[in-house]
């Protein structure tokens, strides 16, 4: 296999399991909405935003399933070689899962640094549905899932300079 071919596999992967998540979004978004409901009962925002928010990863998700060779081509770096075998490339292998990596890590965290957000802004202007402490804990979780969402695409876009780091550095327990 290529290494645009292991990345297209992995982009149509993550955009199945995005189409799971998006399932659980508009549940708990459902889940939610008596609440909203009885603190603001003629204001209709919430489901414009929920419903955005859900529709947009829903398409995105769709995206990654219809067309992941694209995808994966436009995300690769353009080389002057022609394009390799993994068999017979290790490093490219590396940097094609490193990259799914990444991009399994923002599948999985860009969903909940939406949630906990909304949930945090929920918790301090519905202060009466909420305890003392729970915006707090939802800002918290909002930082968190930040960070895992950098470090998801952190492993997306510089797999390569972490494949030659990680040789650099067996290379020099070697000497």
């Amino acid at each position: 296999m290529k290494t645009i071919e292991i990345l297209s596999v992995g982009l149509r992967l993550v955009g199945i399991y995005g189409i799971l998540k998006g399932i659980q979004s508009l549940a708990m978004a459902y889940g939610s909405l008596p609440m909203y409901q009885s603190q603001f009962p003629d204001d209709n925002s919430y489901y414009f935003v929920a419903g955005g928010f859900v529709l947009v990863y829903f398409i995105a998700a769709i995206i990654l399933i219809i067309f992941p060779v694209r995808l994966a081509r436009l995300l690769t770096p353009r080389t002057e070689e022609p394009s390799v075998e993994v068999v017979h490339n290790a490093k490219g292998f590396q940097s094609a899962a490193l990259s799914i990596l990444g991009v399994y890590v923002v599948a999985y965290s860009l969903p909940m640094v939406f949630q906990h957000s909304v949930l945090a802004w929920q918790a301090f202007a519905m202060p009466e549905f909420y305890n003392d402490t729970a915006g707090l804990e939802h800002l918290v979780y909002t930082v968190s899932r930040a960070i895992e969402l950098s470090i998801g695409l952190y492993l997306f876009l510089q797999s390569r300079a972490l494949v030659n780091l990680v040789y650099k550095l067996r290379g020099l327990g070697a000497k």
